[in-house]
């Protein structure tokens, strides 16, 4: 997942063994190694190959509930907010994690909105 992220939308033709990593509850994990899990990597891949993939922003828009760790939901907020435009219909999802009692989510999902709501349609 951290190759397919730096390959940005080269990486599109991965896109939904990402979303099955994003999905996959044994990938909250971090190996014991890293700073992030599985699924928060797979989340940033996302971010660079959502454009235009309804499967992509759903499975993100999904992973914004509170059921899911915070470091899913911020990683999953910032890749929504990578989309940008495409990704108008995580806007209220988004808009109730203003009010997160997590500093770094509430920074992100403002973040996110940002973008999503500045950039311009997809093809303009």
């Amino acid at each position: 997942a951290m190759a397919l992220a730096r390959l940005k939308t080269e990486a599109r033709p991965a896109s939904a063994a990402l979303v099955q990593a994003l999905q996959e509850k044994s990938n909250d994990t971090n190996l014991g190694r890293f700073n992030v899990t599985i699924q928060q990597v797979a989340a940033q891949a996302l971010g660079r190959v959502g454009a235009g993939n309804a499967e992509v922003k759903s499975a993100l828009t999904a992973a914004l509930a509170k059921e899911f760790p915070d470091g899913m939901r911020l990683s999953a907020a910032h890749a929504l907010g990578e989309i940008g435009r495409d990704a108008r219909s995580a806007v209220p999802q988004l808009r109730a994690l203003l009010k997160h009692g997590n500093a770094d989510i509430r920074e992100t999902a403002e973040e996110a909105l940002r973008l999503i709501e500045a950039a311009p349609a997809a093809g303009s």
